[in-house]
Order: structure tokens, then sequence, then C-alpha cells
């Protein structure tokens, strides 16, 4: 994914597949989850492969996104490990 700029944990507004996942429909962009100006994520357990380091892993799995070299949002399931390496923890 090293072609990705700007990646960004956590759900996105702009994103379809957040919405679905987190089963908002267009018209509600977030606006039933948000408290306190925070969308609410619940990770997900999975053992598909990280999309950011590929590890098959099981795990939790967490929204993330990035833009690709073409302009476009690209929506991303990545593992913990990574969502703390990309937050500079």
């Amino acid at each position: 994914m090293s072609d990705l700029r700007f990646v960004s944990t956590g759900l996105c507004g702009g994103c379809e597949e957040c919405k679905d996942n987190a089963g908002y429909d267009s018209q509600d962009i977030f606006a039933g989850g948000v408290q306190d100006g925070v969308i609410e994520e619940c990770p997900d357990f999975s053992w598909r492969a990280c999309d950011w380091c590929h590890s098959n892993r099981g795990g939790n799995r967490h929204a993330a996104h990035g833009v690709d070299s073409e302009g476009e949002l690209v929506h991303l399931d990545i593992c913990t490990g990574c969502l703390m390496e990309i937050n500079g923890y």
C-alpha cells in the first residue's frame, strides 16, 4: 500500500462502505452515531489478512482510508498493530 497518500484510521463520512458497514443510509451520514463529535467504531475480529501489513493472524480489524495516486478514496481493514503504527504509537 505504499502508493497511498493521506492514510487515516477510523470511519470516514465520505466512504459508502463505512456507511453500509455501520448501518447508516446515505441520508444519515453518521448523524446517529456521532456523540460529542466522535463517530463510534466497533472493530471486527477476522482471520482475513490485514490490508496494510498483509498479516493473516487473527485479530481485530479497524477501518482506515487512504488516497491513491488517482485521488480516489481507498477503504482498508487493518490490524490493531497497524492502527497503532499509523497513529504513531
